[in-house]
């Protein structure tokens, strides 16, 4: 496994982490916190699609700062072949969602086991989670329990 922290176009202060397991990347998991402009959020998307084109099996998530619909996300799902699985449930603000900003795509490869909302109120967005498997594909990173023999 590594990790590795990527500035995103546009002003400083937003940036990426990407999470690589197995060793011919099998597996990425990307989590963002794009910028509040349109304009610069779609040369972050450009930029995501790069780093995800890098994955065999990838899932991104984060505060995109955009809705389902958008432009941005639209740009992302054709770019990069990502779909999203998330939940339909708002998320922002936390004390009273009525928007779905926090978002979980992934790529053809993985399967939904669980996604939600989750109902905690440690800042102005509520997390989501997600749970997911690899097309029968044991990865050699440790993340799945091995048989006893």
């Amino acid at each position: 496994m590594s990790v590795e922290r990527h500035d995103l176009p546009g002003f400083p202060g937003r940036g990426c982490l990407s999470v690589t397991y197995g060793k011919e990347r099998e597996l990425g998991i990307i989590l963002a916190h794009l910028s509040l402009g349109k304009r610069a959020r779609l040369k972050q998307v450009d930029f995501l699609c790069e780093l995800i084109s890098q994955f065999s099996n990838t899932v991104l998530m984060g505060d995109l700062n955009c809705v389902p619909k958008s432009e941005e996300i639209e740009r992302l799902k054709k770019k990069s072949g990502l779909k999203d699985y998330g939940t339909t449930r708002p998320s922002y603000p936390s004390w009273d969602p009525v928007q779905r900003l926090d978002h979980i795509l992934v790529s053809d490869g993985i399967r939904i086991r669980n996604a939600g909302v989750l109902p905690w109120s440690l800042s102005d967005h509520l997390p989501i989670s997600m749970e997911i498997e690899i097309d029968g594909t044991a990865l050699d990173t440790g993340l799945r329990e091995k048989k006893a023999a």
